[in-house]
């Protein structure tokens, strides 16, 4: 038997070589993204935060690992992610503020277990299993959720949720695991850009641009560190935003004709990857080369590039790759 992984799912649709040098060849890039650091340690403070009763205090302990971490870097990293765990901090503050979540759900239980950072495991075929790590399972008035935290810098579409399978075997599993039927799922955004803080202008008044982006509690932080009066600047205050700008959640109802369609892919794929198993030539896992490898800033881009074109690979897979870690929180960051 091979559990399938959704990530494994995903790189494998999208590109079968990109999946052949992450997970036959087991390789990730050295340099990771801000996005994916920020977004990894959004997601290990969060899983803190609910494990321990909505107690913002237990932010800290990331938060100190990260800066531990941080020291073992090279100089150049850990120049472009200093600034990381204090902006993180402050996103998980002013989250815990804008929702106070210890009235609105229970945080579902598996035989007395929290149901954060859960990983199922089910068979479907006699060969493939379906894996998958729920960022939490919730219950309110309305029955039971699945819950998947999202990080991104900007709050994404309608259109761009609709094309989120994962969460179609999120509610699947979960379906599976607890045998109750799941009312859908919750999607909780968080945007990684912290509100603007307003200009001072010439003046000595803050500027009242139409197009700042920035939320209600950081203007009125601003007049008050300048020493304004409150009342001169109402009007403009009342126009602006709440946090809901950037803290934002989401329901979307099951729909069990997604499950279906989203499972038979699935199983088909996992299918796919099962019959390549042991085959460690990279001629059996085919290119999908367009423009969307740079949009979609494949970290093996240059690699296989180079490998296309008969290139000797080997120093660059010394100097740009390192072996792949396994990261729990890898198929939730997506941050954009």
């Amino acid at each position: 038997m091979a559990v399938i992984s959704n990530s494994k799912l995903k790189t494998f649709t999208r590109c079968q070589r990109a999946y052949y040098y992450k997970y036959v060849l087991n390789l990730q890039g050295k340099s990771k993204k801000q996005a994916l650091e920020r977004g990894t340690l959004v997601h290990a403070c969060l899983e803190e935060y609910y494990r321990n009763n909505f107690d913002p205090k237990k932010i800290v302990g990331p938060l100190k690992d990260y800066m531990k971490k941080l020291k073992g870097m090279f100089d150049e990293e850990r120049v472009a992610y200093a600034d990381i765990p204090n902006e993180v901090a402050q996103i998980l503050r002013r989250y815990h503020g804008h929702w106070k979540d210890s009235n609105n759900f229970e945080i579902a239980k598996i035989k007395k277990e929290l149901i954060i950072e859960k990983a199922l495991i089910i068979p479907v075929t006699g060969s493939v299993e379906i894996g998958v790590t729920l960022d939490m399972a919730v219950e309110d008035n309305m029955g039971l959720w699945v819950w998947d935290n999202k990080t991104a810098k900007t709050l994404p579409s309608d259109d761009f949720r609709t094309t989120d399978t994962q969460s179609a075997l999120y509610e699947w599993a979960l379906e599976e695991t607890m045998n109750i039927k799941v009312k859908g799922i919750i999607w909780n955004y968080l945007r990684t850009k912290l509100p603007s803080v307003p200009e001072v202008l010439k003046n000595g008044t803050l500027s009242r641009r139409a197009n700042i982006d920035t939320d209600k509690y950081t203007y009125k932080k601003a007049i008050k560190a300048v020493g304004q009066d409150p009342a001169d600047y109402a009007d403009f205050i009342k126009g602006l935003p709440d946090s809901k700008n950037f803290y934002h959640r989401i329901r979307n109802p099951r729909n069990p004709k997604m499950i279906k369609e989203v499972l038979q892919s699935a199983i088909i794929t996992g299918k796919r990857i099962v019959a390549l198993l042991g085959e460690n030539k990279p001629h059996y896992y085919v290119r999908s080369i367009s423009f969307m490898c740079d949009r979609n800033g494949c970290e093996f881009r240059s690699l296989c590039m180079a490998d296309m074109m008969g290139l000797d690979t080997k120093f660059m897979m010394k100097a740009q790759y390192e072996p792949r870690k396994e990261d729990k929180y890898d198929h939730k960051v997506e941050e954009g």
